[in-house]
């Protein structure tokens, strides 16, 4: 199911900041990762063991809670199409949303929504990315404080997500990428 708010804000973002319109911190922050910091907000605070993290993260990442599979979707829907209504506003269309909208909804296009956002990652070559290759590229967007400032809480609201919460969701998020491509 599409959100059709959350695939707009994902989208306008994405186009914006190609033309410059706009400059996010980072612009991710606008779609993946800032759902993936979000998801903070599903584990419980007070676990000490990386493992049991780990578990916890993975139980909820892409899967429901604050990073859902409709979030996914948006987020890797928004990238693809962003893209190509940059590709028709250059051309000259009068009609760039609508085209790329209808364009990439009835293509196959939609098969490849995990390799749409390991794109937006920065591999290029999303059939042939490593676990450890999307793990890196998410480490370093998700390096970013202003992430884990505004929206890295845990479930109490109060507690800032600690290191080994940050790496679980990297990690599932990382995972759920590779295995999904």
């Amino acid at each position: 199911m599409i959100d059709v708010a959350h695939f707009a804000a994902s989208t306008e973002a994405y186009v914006l900041a190609d033309y410059r319109i706009i400059t996010p911190v980072m612009l991710q922050f606008c779609s993946w990762a800032g759902d993936l910091a979000s998801a903070a907000g599903n584990l419980d605070p007070g676990m000490t063991n990386q493992q049991q993290v780990n578990e916890s993260a993975e139980a909820w990442v892409c899967k429901k809670g604050n990073f859902n599979p409709s979030d996914v979707t948006c987020d890797a829907d928004g990238w693809k199409v962003a893209q190509m209504i940059i590709q028709r506003i250059d051309k000259g269309s009068k009609h760039a949303v609508s085209e790329a909208i209808e364009v990439y909804y009835n293509s196959s296009q939609i098969t490849r929504r995990i390799h749409h956002m390991i794109n937006d990652m920065g591999i290029l070559d999303s059939d042939n990315a490593s676990y450890e290759m999307i793990k890196e590229k998410i480490q370093i967007t998700m390096s970013a404080p202003v992430l884990w400032d505004r929206l890295g809480y845990l479930s109490d609201g109060k507690t800032p997500a600690p290191a080994i919460y940050r790496y679980a969701l990297i990690h599932a998020f990382a995972k759920y990428c590779y295995e999904n491509k």
